[in-house]
Formats: C-alpha cells, sequence, structure tokens
C-alpha cells in the first residue's frame, strides 16, 4: 500500500498529513463479545470524560476544514451522539474497529476494502464539479477545496461528504486500509498514542495469521494540471487516464455493448458515464435513445464529428430512439450566425453530412432549438435549479451566455424524455463535453420529484491527434488538420508531411523496423479508415518488421483517404434530394 499527498494539495493545506494502517486476513462476523464490553468502556469514557468535544485538538482542527463548508467535523456529530445516549453504530467487527477507533482516539478515519481498491491512494484537492458515489449511493458533486482520496480509478472518499460506495466495507470484506486524516500537523508521540490504541482494538479479535503494517504518506507531483473541463474553450486534457478518474467518469469496458464498433473495440471510445444502464437497456431490448446536436457555424465538420455519428449510428443499430438538434440558439448566442444562416447551414450541409456519415433519417426525430418551446421552456426551469458558485466549479466562469446555452443543451439532452416517456438516454460526445453531461445528471437528481428523470448517460471518444503528432486537430493549423469534405488532393498533400514511426534511414527502417504507435498514418487508419482488423493488424505486424515503407504506407493511405472523401461528397449529394422528407419536431 503506497499513499501520495499532491503538492497542490499541501499549498492549500498545509498541514495536512495522512498514515495507513493495512489490516489482513481479518475475521469479519456481525458481532464479537470483546469488542461489545470494549464499546461499552468507550461509550462510558466519553460520557464521563468529554466534556465538550469542540474543544478536543484533533476536533478543532478538523473543524477548521469544515467551517470552510459551513458544516462541524464527524467526530464532533458522533461524540456528541454518544453523550446524548446513542450508541456506537453495531456493524461487522472491521466496520466496528473503525468507529470505535475514531471515539477512542478522536481522529478521523476511513476505511477501504483492499480487495476493490485498484493501485496506489492519493489525496488530492478538489477542483470542484468532480463526481463522487456517496457510501450511499448517491451521486455526489463535489465542492471546490474539498479533498479528495483517489485509487489508480476514482474518486473513493471526500473529506467533505464521507466514504464512498465503491470500496466500503461489507460483510465479504477481510483485507482492510484504514487511512487516518489530520487537517493539522501532529506530534509523534500523539501519532504513536493513537496507532497504539487502535492496535488495542484489533488485538481483542484479530485471527492469528492476522497482518498489520504501518505505512507512511509522501509527497507526489500534481499530475493533471487542468482542474475543469472547459467545453468553450481549446485547451486540453492530455492523460485520459487522469481524467478518467479527476473527473469520475467509468472507464469504458468493449465487453459491455454487444457487437462494439471499430472505434469501441480499438480503444477510441475510452470512458462514460451510467454506461451499465444502456448495456442492460440493450440486453433487455428495453426503450432508450441516443441524442446529439449539430452547431451550424462552419461549413464544414471534422473527423470527431465523424466519431460521434458512428456511435449514434451503432446505438441507432440497436433500436435507440434517435434526436438530432441544431443548436441554432446557441450558434447566435455565441458565434453571431442568425437563424436564418444556421437553419440554412444545417439544411444544406450539416444534416445530410450527417446521413452520409450513417446516421439513419428514417429512424431520427431532428428539431432547431429555437422552433422547440418545450426546450426553451424546460432551460428556463433548469435554470432555477444550479447556483453561480455551482456552474462555475463545473465550466470555470458563469457568464450569461455561457450559462443561458449550458442550461439549454440541458434542455436539449432531457427533451426526448418529454417527447416520448421517461427512458434512458445515451449522448455521445467528445472529452471536453462532459460538463454538459454532469450539469443534466445535476439538474436530473434536483428535478426528480417534478420530473423524475432517468439520469443521462454518455460516452467520450478520444481526440483524432493533429498529423504533425500533437494531441488534437485544430483549425488553427490547417496543414495538419483534415475537415470534412476536403479536395482529396489537398489531403493526400498533408498525408505526405505526416509524423510517422519511421526510422531516421531506409537501412534502420528494415533492420530495427517501424513503431507505428507514434505514426499518425497508422492512428488515421485505426480511427477512421480501415474497418476490418485483420487488415490492420497486417498492416501494424508489416510496420514492426520493417517491410512496410513510410512512403508506400503514405500512397495507401491517400487512397483511402481518396476513396472515403468522394463517398462523403457523394452522399451528402444524395441526401440533400430527400432533406424534405426528413422528420422535423416543432412547438
Amino acid at each position: 500500500m503506497k499513499i501520495n499527498i499532491t503538492k497542490r494539495l499541501l499549498n492549500r493545506y498545509p498541514g495536512v498529513n495522512y498514515f495507513g494502517i493495512e489490516v489482513k486476513n481479518m475475521p469479519n462476523k456481525k458481532h464479537n463479545p470483546r469488542l461489545e464490553e470494549k464499546k461499552k468502556n468507550i461509550i462510558e469514557h466519553v460520557r464521563k470524560k468529554v466534556q465538550n468535544p469542540k474543544k478536543i485538538k484533533l476536533v478543532e482542527s478538523d473543524n477548521k476544514f469544515f467551517a470552510q463548508f459551513g458544516k462541524t467535523s464527524p467526530i464532533e456529530y458522533q461524540l456528541e451522539s454518544i453523550k446524548n445516549g446513542k450508541p456506537i453504530p453495531i456493524g461487522t467487527i472491521l466496520k466496528d474497529i473503525l468507529f470505535m477507533a475514531e471515539m477512542k482516539t478522536y481522529a478521523m478515519i476511513s476505511g477501504h476494502d483492499l480487495d476493490v481498491c485498484s493501485g496506489e491512494f492519493t489525496y488530492d484537492l478538489a477542483a470542484g464539479g468532480e463526481q463522487f458515489l456517496t457510501i450511499n449511493g448517491r451521486d455526489q458533486k463535489i465542492k471546490k477545496d474539498d479533498v479528495l482520496l483517489y485509487d489508480k480509478n476514482q474518486v473513493i472518499t471526500s473529506h467533505l461528504y464521507g466514504p464512498g460506495y465503491h470500496d466500503r466495507i461489507t460483510e465479504k470484506t477481510k483485507d482492510v486500509a484504514y487511512l487516518f486524516w489530520f487537517f493539522e500537523k501532529i506530534t509523534n508521540a500523539e501519532k504513536d498514542s493513537i496507532i497504539n490504541e487502535f492496535t488495542k482494538i484489533i488485538d481483542l479479535v484479530k485471527s492469528k495469521d492476522a497482518e498489520i503494517k504501518i505505512f507512511e504518506s509522501s509527497i507526489v507531483d500534481d499530475g493533471m494540471e487542468n482542474s475543469f473541463i472547459d467545453p468553450y474553450s481549446s485547451e486540453l486534457v492530455e492523460d485520459y487516464n487522469k481524467m478518467l478518474v479527476q473527473f469520475g467518469m467509468d472507464r469504458y469496458n468493449p465487453d459491455i455493448f454487444p457487437q462494439p464498433n471499430r472505434i469501441m473495440r480499438r480503444g477510441i471510445v475510452y470512458g462514460g458515464r451510467d454506461l451499465k444502464r444502456i448495456s442492460d437497456t440493450i440486453k433487455k431490448k428495453k426503450p432508450f435513445y441516443v441524442l446529439s446536436g449539430i452547431m451550424p457555424t462552419s461549413p464544414m465538420i471534422h473527423l470527431g464529428t465523424k466519431m460521434v455519428v458512428e456511435n449514434i449510428a451503432y446505438f441507432q443499430k440497436h433500436d435507440a430512439v434517435t434526436y438530432i438538434l441544431v443548436a441554432d440558439l446557441e450558434a447566435a448566442a455565441a458565434r453571431g450566425v442568425s437563424l436564418e444562416e444556421g437553419k440554412k447551414r444545417a439544411m444544406e450541409f450539416h444534416i445530410p453530412a450527417y446521413i452520409a456519415l450513417g446516421l439513419d433519417p428514417k429512424k431520427t426525430y431532428f428539431y432547431f432549438q429555437s422552433e422547440n418551446m418545450t426546450v426553451i421552456h424546460l432551460a428556463y426551469e433548469f435554470a432555477k435549479k444550479i447556483t453561480l458558485n455551482e456552474f462555475r466549479a463545473i465550466y470555470g466562469s458563469a457568464d450569461p451566455g455561457r450559462i443561458m446555452s449550458a442550461v439549454t443543451q440541458v434542455g436539449d439532452i432531457l427533451f426526448p424524455q418529454i417527447h416520448k416517456k421517461i427512458m434512458p438516454g445515451i449522448i455521445p460526445v467528445g472529452s471536453d463535453q462532459d460538463p454538459h453531461i454532469r450539469l443534466t445528471r445535476d439538474v436530473v437528481a434536483r428535478t426528480k420529484s417534478r420530473f423524475g428523470f432517468v439520469p443521462v448517460s454518455s460516452c467520450y471518444h478520444k481526440y483524432m491527434p493533429s498529423l504533425d503528432g500533437s494531441l488534437k486537430m485544430s483549425k488553427s493549423k490547417p496543414e495538419s488538420c483534415i475537415s470534412l469534405p476536403e479536395d482529396p488532393k489537398i489531403v493526400c498533400k498533408k498525408l505526405k508531411r505526416a509524423l510517422t514511426g519511421g526510422r531516421d534511414s531506409l537501412e534502420e527502417q528494415k533492420k530495427l523496423g517501424g513503431e507505428p504507435e507514434k505514426c499518425m498514418v497508422f492512428e488515421l487508419y485505426k480511427q477512421h479508415l480501415i474497418e476490418d482488423d485483420d487488415e490492420l493488424d497486417s498492416i501494424y505486424k508489416r510496420c514492426k518488421a520493417g517491410t512496410l515503407l513510410c512512403g508506400e504506407d503514405k500512397e495507401y493511405a491517400c487512397k483511402k483517404m481518396t476513396d472515403f472523401m468522394e463517398n462523403l461528397e457523394k452522399g451528402i449529394d444524395d441526401a440533400r434530394k430527400n432533406i424534405d422528407k426528413l422528420r422535423f419536431i416543432k412547438g
């Protein structure tokens, strides 16, 4: 077991310190006479000796943290409860040890099932807006400046909201990490006293083969610097794994959906929220919906849009009711595109392009934000459920245009549950759109008594890297970006300048082999141009063996891209001819 503390946490709270006690091979029955006798002694001590819990040093220290959130230490609350006649809660042995130790030492302790936790433990400062599943199974949005405990995959404990559901101690737990939380520094003598009292309680019930180890914490670099994702910004989060943990997303498992599409099975789809709900719905053949939006601000789209449409088409094939909205109100407010121009662009290009990329128009409802009064009414209703501070925690700032745009998107996302019926829904988006999903899930929780919406699910795909090797294609670097549609001759020129995994010389290439994992051409194959997994694997192996040279590879990529662009152009032209047959919702 390793315990880390990030530098940013120490910068915000210089006195915090933590240690852990790992306990393995422990019995975990529901009742133990020796523990019950010890409980009586602890209760008697609290009622006779603890005059004012607020004055206890550790409680007083912890209250400095809780005061900034208008709350008090849970240790103070528990001590007051015992003084007022309530007992220490009765649970399994491993739970009882935790509660008893807290009342004996006054230290805040969290317990974690080691068979469930993954990797190292890390204490970090909350940016605000992270998602956390509490021990009661409730989705909780984290407040800025909370202290969070992560394992490798997710937030497992919040200083403010307490332990999480994922690694809670249950009747099946045998190995536990007990972590001790201190808001201000303690002396070595105080620490030794706490450990001594804790081990005395464990000694009452430990088995012969029980293992007990003490672990100190160490300082580590902060890792992910971006404290929130801004869907309106070009700033990028480079480490997808850290983003999954930081923002409480689910890690995508390719086996969760039947017959996964190309970008699902190849790991391009890497995360999401509440994916199991959609998986269960598909398997049980129950109704659900998929929704996405069009921002009619540009005469072209990009490869990321292509991936969104491919995921929409996948869920369509599994009987999802499909909605495509045109965000003409947002385009007018954020980019100055008139409603008339936005409608023209959507009808003449964007909607036909979606159809050409695989959207089934016969299974799709379309609408314009400006023509859907239900969405507008929902936006105003939802705006009353969000505070400025909460909005800033998710988006980073809270200017009026951004707020109105965001709540309108929440209305869009939940509209199908008004239009059709209350049912699950999934939103396939890029990583930068996650704030809208988090805001929507918050609104669902706060309007449960009135609407009873099902919390929306989401799936996220990685960015298509720029041809020069940087994280994401960007219109600001047109020489390394591919637009849809684009003249194939221009695209081929870009491909010939693309970064590859080739060696410095032909001789080295043949001797050492190439590095396809560094090649932007191979990335295009993997994400977009080659459907057949066996063909992709063959290219990979030939590159690694040095038998496929970069020039030949780029020529083949050029052919594949030319075919794709020509088919796309033809598909757009064909879709335009049937635009008047589409189902548009108004009112």
